[in-house]
């Protein structure tokens, strides 16, 4: 029911390829991190993965993509204006600017 609300709410927003293209990018990110945080348990821990850990595993991935995507679409947007800081200050600014929407952050 979830996936069909996010096609839709996708299909409307973007084109229906797209949409449907991010969903399954998602899914294909989420099932492998899943897979391996399992395989890697069982092979550390005697126990499985429950509930909660699956949920934090899931919800990490997909945050994980989601910050990536802004965080190139940020260099992209800084180096069309000239303004591409060192490599040292470059990860806080786009923190900053990913926490506070609508700053640019420092200097």
């Amino acid at each position: 029911m979830t996936r069909c609300a996010q096609l839709l709410y996708l299909a409307v927003r973007f084109r229906w390829f797209f949409g449907t293209a991010a969903v399954v990018a998602l899914t294909h990110d989420v099932v492998i991190v899943i897979g391996v945080a399992n395989r890697a348990i069982l092979q550390t821990l005697p126990r499985t993965v429950n509930t909660g850990m699956g949920a934090a595993l899931i919800l990490t991935a997909l945050a994980d993509d989601t910050f990536g995507t802004e965080s190139d679409d940020q260099v992209a947007d800084l180096r069309w204006q000239g303004r591409t800081p060192g490599r040292r200050r470059l990860r806080p600014l786009l923190l900053h600017q990913t926490l506070v929407p609508g700053q640019q952050g420092a200097r």
